[in-house]
């Protein structure tokens, strides 16, 4: 059961303003490092935030099923952390609304690795089912 009940107003409201924090979000988090290869994905992942009609994940620069990195490293960790947050808005696009607390507190965590730097958090995990950054 959704701690959230939308009507049709609410709904829209909330895919509005989700979108658009989550687009600054992702326009600012690109500064966090250098590499070319993780700032023209987080371009690419803007531009993935509203569904297509087939909600493709092969549209995504970075596919991550459950938010965790195969690769040891922290951009990563945060690209992968990405492609899970659009692929849990798509499924809320698509109408499972109980996911609006998950995706408050994924975009949260993304907004925190701004704030604080790449440099305050370490990886975490295995290499088996995946690394996530963790506050060190």
């Amino acid at each position: 059961m959704s701690t959230y009940s939308f009507g049709n107003v609410d709904l829209i409201i909330f895919k509005r303003d989700f979108e658009k924090q989550f687009r600054k979000t992702l326009t600012t988090i690109q500064y966090l490092h250098q590499n070319q290869y993780y700032r023209e994905a987080c371009q690419k992942f803007r531009d993935c935030i509203k569904p297509d009609k087939t909600f493709n994940t092969t549209r995504l620069p970075v596919y991550s099923a459950v938010g965790l990195s195969p690769a040891q490293r922290k951009i990563n960790c945060v690209l992968s952390k990405v492609s899970y947050i659009i692929q849990l808005y798509w499924e809320f696009y698509k109408g499972k609304t109980e996911l609006a607390e998950p995706l408050k507190k994924n975009l949260q965590t993304l907004e925190e690795y701004i704030k604080n730097g790449l440099d305050a958090y370490k990886i975490s995990g295995k290499k088996w089912p995946g690394y996530f950054l963790e506050r060190k």
